[in-house]
């Protein structure tokens, strides 16, 4: 997960996830479990 945030241009996994929560509602991990 770090390596994809850096990727995405994320200072860090976790600023990744508030991001990912902020946009979707849910986090990463809820996310893979309903979607996955």
């Amino acid at each position: 997960v770090t390596a994809i945030a850096a990727r995405c241009g994320f200072g860090s996994a976790e600023t990744l996830r508030r991001n990912f929560v902020r946009r979707l509602g849910v986090s990463p991990d809820q996310y893979r479990k309903t979607f996955a």
